[in-house]
């Protein structure tokens, strides 16, 4: 097997020659698993082409059997990352997280811890990705970790999407600057909370009242038509005239829609 390897690592990859890639990736299909994750460079100066030919495979053995020479090469790959540099290190992140897709879910989330908190971003980048893909029940507590170390959108998004009612209330200062100059997410988080504890309306008034008339009008909590009229003379929104309709002040839409009118004419 030392010879196949030996053939493989000096194999060049013509670029000329479409069919060079495809019988280099045969080549190792040929292995067997161990040989495959000895083939893999984890200082990352192989040829991308072969990396990827060689990932391939050992991704393939793992769909069958997680084996020893499999957990070995994970924890290589862990231990390399930090002492990478840039590029290097973010190859090397998405090589592990490319395997780590084929664990078993507990030992896929340790992975996923151990870069959570990476001080690269690029890397912290690929592990919001990973979490956007599961299930929106799963919140774990690496995610919340990491927003709390580095206050990334990304990550706030996620919580808001996935975490407690609990988590939020209890980390809402922050989440409500983070989504602050989001509107649709603000009432969104107000709305996740039904505006209870930390997420008084009243707060949400001060702070976006284009935001703050959207959540009542989910909640069912009414709004007076000379509120509601100051608000569209003042924004010319759609949204307002639809919390209106909501709240079924006929009237009050109908004074919206004279203003309309007038605004238009005056155009």
């Amino acid at each position: 097997m030392n010879e196949r390897l030996n053939f493989l690592n000096g194999f060049v990859i013509d670029v000329n020659s479409p069919d060079s890639v495809v019988i280099f990736g045969a080549l190792v299909f040929c292995l067997t698993p161990e040989v495959a994750c000895q083939a893999l460079d984890v200082t990352f100066e192989q040829c991308p082409r072969k990396r990827q030919a060689i990932m391939r495979k050992i991704q393939s053995d793992m769909s069958v059997a997680i084996r020893d020479c499999h957990r070995k090469l994970l924890k290589k790959l862990e231990k390399n990352i930090e002492a990478l540099p840039g590029s290097k290190k973010i190859s090397a992140a998405n090589t592990l997280l490319f395997f780590a897709r084929r664990l078993p879910e507990k030992e896929e989330h340790k992975v996923l811890k151990r870069l959570a908190t990476c001080k690269n971003g690029n890397v912290r980048v690929q592990i919001y990705r990973r979490l956007k893909e599961l299930p929106e029940n799963i919140c774990p507590d690496y995610l919340l970790e990491a927003w709390q170390i580095y206050r990334e959108f990304e990550a706030t998004r996620l919580l808001l999407n996935r975490a407690s009612v609990e988590t939020l209330s209890h980390n809402f200062d922050g989440l409500e600057e983070d989504l602050s100059k989001s509107g649709p997410l603000l009432s969104r988080l107000y709305l996740r909370l039904k505006g209870d504890g930390p997420a008084a309306l009243e707060r949400l008034e001060r702070l976006n009242p284009l935001s703050h008339a959207y959540v009542c009008a989910k909640l069912h909590v009414s709004l007076s038509p000379e509120h509601l009229l100051a608000l569209y003379s003042k924004e010319i929104s759609g949204l307002v005239v639809w919390c209106a309709g909501q709240m079924q002040q006929w009237d009050t839409v109908m004074e919206m829609h004279r203003l309309e009118e007038e605004f238009l004419r005056t155009e």
